[in-house]
């Protein structure tokens, strides 16, 4: 593997961490630091093995990043609801998207939408 690899593996994975994690850290404020500690300590280890999981698989650098999106759903959700309620919440998101992602029914879906649907959809993520 070649040093300029290796940087850009680490420059990505800086990038996509520090972002996110400011927002978790703001969307946990009102939390018990141990909780947010517990937090962030599993999404970073749950993260830093599946990159090293998938880009050891597939010899490509792979990241795997926190959801920018979905951390800045946190931070208005969060204050609204107890966090017990929040984390069953995105387990059974998970899992919905783990079966969607599995039985095939991602493609299916994917290539039922219009690009225009598509390209506006990301838009309205990055800006």
């Amino acid at each position: 593997m070649s040093m300029s690899a290796i940087l850009a593996g680490i420059v990505s994975t800086v990038i996509a961490y520090a972002g996110p994690a400011v927002i978790v850290f703001q969307a946990g404020a009102f939390l018990p630091a141990d909780i947010v500690a517990s937090w962030v300590w599993a999404i970073s280890i749950g993260s830093g093995l599946l990159c090293m999981g998938l880009s050891l698989r597939y010899r490509v650098p792979v990241v795997v990043a926190w959801s920018i999106p979905g951390s800045v759903l946190l931070l208005t959700i969060l204050p609204t609801v107890d966090f017990a309620v929040a984390v069953g919440a995105y387990l059974v998101a998970a899992l919905a998207i783990l079966v969607v992602g599995l039985s095939g029914m991602f493609d299916r879906i994917v290539s039922k939408l219009p690009a225009a649907i598509t390209a506006a959809m990301l838009a309205g993520i990055l800006f």
